[in-house]
């Protein structure tokens, strides 16, 4: 009997569901139904599954300097429905950019019929009327869209240009030693600095050799650039050529911009002519082969001093001292030797502007560099390299106080005016120590028995020798990185 009573109630409680459910009771509506009753913060597997991609509708664009340019975004749908609205932000614009996001920050997706369902669609209005940018520059922009639970990112390139076509040539390098019978080489840079977003025009090349001695001859690797591009520019003296340093006018022209202006270009290149190159008393020496055929290699002392057979005895002694030195830091000299080390304790100074009268060539610019901030003591022409004539125009020493008291001095030699060949000579690894932006350097350090010390960093380059002297011992009393920055800055100023 118990049990017939439950199934009785079952049957009757599933009939009340029954009539519920299907809306016959009385006052009832049958034609809407009603979903079951879930909490408020809870989300449909649909909603709870919503991905998202950020879509650019231009991967690069171009701005003109000063406009307005409107970008399309699309938020498409991956996986589920996305509802409600996402968060529109972009990073990465240049000083002075801004953007707006139309219609709002908030972005809704929607459901249409002629969209798909949970589609966003935004506009990106940048603005570049306060960039102050004095050349065509490049900006990578990230594009963010944001919910609750979803973040997507899309990725754009930003130009902004100036309102005309603009250009700069250079040459590297722009003095060239040319002896009789030689070729020398160097490379045309063309920039583009503007183009006004439309495509780079062709750049036409023209030497004005007018200055040149007739018997000398040049010839272009190509005769028209689009920038950015390169072009080789060769030089060859004939026989009985006029020696000396001359000048020649390199122009880049014939580009008409925005408003139909012609465009036109300068730079100068210097050429030092000078006489065949004398029989090499060694060049049969396979020492000196070896050399001539691997001047760009780093060699190791060990395998340098078995090249130039140098004798065993020798090479323990030199093994020995670079060891000494290596563990204490710096080769331990005489006093005096310290107090000669520093020309510009034993020379009489001269102002500046009286020193470039004498030089034959101008000394590196120090603009942007931190001797900037240092005071000025001078400068002196340095003595005559032994054998070499002009050395005395062609060699320069400036002198400054660091704040710290420290005395620095810039050692300067130009052989382009002295016809020799600089940035050719061996690269023994051990003793090239630093690397200046890619330039092998030598940082050496000389101390006396009572602590007085010099630090000399050196390098070169083809046309020119540079040495940085600077009191005191760089790697015990903290002035190692402010040496190193010194030899950056002025490397960067001969590039």
């Amino acid at each position: 009997m118990r049990k017939q009573k439950r199934c009785s109630h079952f049957i009757l409680s599933s009939l009340i569901m029954v009539f519920l459910w299907n809306g016959v009771g009385e006052g009832m509506d049958t034609n809407v139904s009603s979903p079951p009753i879930r909490p408020n913060n809870e989300k449909t597997a649909e909603e709870s599954s919503c991905r998202f991609e950020v879509e650019v509708r231009e991967g690069n664009f171009c701005v003109i300097r000063g406009m307005v340019h409107d970008v399309d975004l699309n938020l498409k749908p991956i996986s589920g429905v996305c509802k409600g609205s996402a968060n529109i932000s972009v990073s990465g614009l240049p000083h002075g950019a801004t953007y707006e996001i139309l219609p709002s920050s908030k972005i809704p997706f929607v459901r249409g019929q002629e969209t798909p369902a949970g589609t966003a669609v935004a506009t990106v209005r940048v603005d570049t009327s306060n960039v102050t940018l004095e050349e065509m520059a490049t900006s990578p922009l990230i594009f963010t869209a944001s919910t609750e639970s979803v973040t997507g990112t899309a990725k754009a390139k930003m130009t902004i240009d100036l309102p005309s076509f603009d250009f700069s040539i250079k040459l590297k390098p722009a003095r060239l030693l040319v002896p009789q019978d030689e070729v020398a080489t160097t490379t045309v840079n063309v920039k583009l600095l503007a183009s006004a977003c439309k495509s780079p025009k062709p750049i036409t090349l023209l030497l004005d050799a007018s200055s040149l001695p007739s018997t000398m001859s040049h010839d272009f690797s190509s005769e028209s650039v689009t920038p950015p591009g390169t072009a080789t520019l060769s030089f060859k003296a004939g026989s009985g050529s006029d020696t000396g340093i001359f000048k020649a006018k390199l122009l880049g022209c014939c580009v008409k911009g925005a408003e139909d202006e012609e465009r036109e270009k300068a730079t100068e290149v210097a050429l030092n002519l000078l006489k065949p190159h004398p029989p090499d008393s060694g060049a049969d020496d396979p020492f000196h082969k070896k050399l001539a055929s691997e001047k760009d290699r780093v060699y190791s002392m060990e395998e340098y001093m078995e090249m130039g057979n140098v004798p065993e005895e020798d090479r323990k002694e030199a093994r020995k001292q670079f060891k000494e030195e290596s563990e204490k830091g710096y080769k331990q000299v005489p006093e005096e030797e310290i107090e000669d080390g520093m020309f510009s304790k034993i020379q009489p100074l001269l102002p500046m502007d009286q020193v470039r009268g004498i030089l034959a060539f101008e000394p590196v610019s120090l603009k942007g560099t931190p001797f900037e901030q240092f005071h000025p003591e001078g400068g002196w022409v340095l003595p005559e390299v032994e054998g070499e004539a002009g050395g005395s125009t062609s060699s320069v020493m400036r002198a400054f106080t660091m704040p710290s008291g420290h005395r620095v001095e810039i050692l300067e030699q130009d052989l382009f005016t002295l016809g020799g060949e600089g940035g050719k000579g061996p690269i023994i690894k051990e003793l090239f120590n630093e690397n200046l932006n890619g330039v092998p350097a030598m940082l050496s350090v000389v101390q006396s028995q009572n602590g007085s010390a010099i630090s000399t960093l050196f390098w070169e380059t083809p046309t020119t020798t540079y040495s940085i002297n600077m009191e005191g011992n760089v790697r015990k009393n903290g002035q190692y990185p402010s040496l190193l920055e010194m030899g950056r800055s002025i490397l960067d100023n001969t590039q």
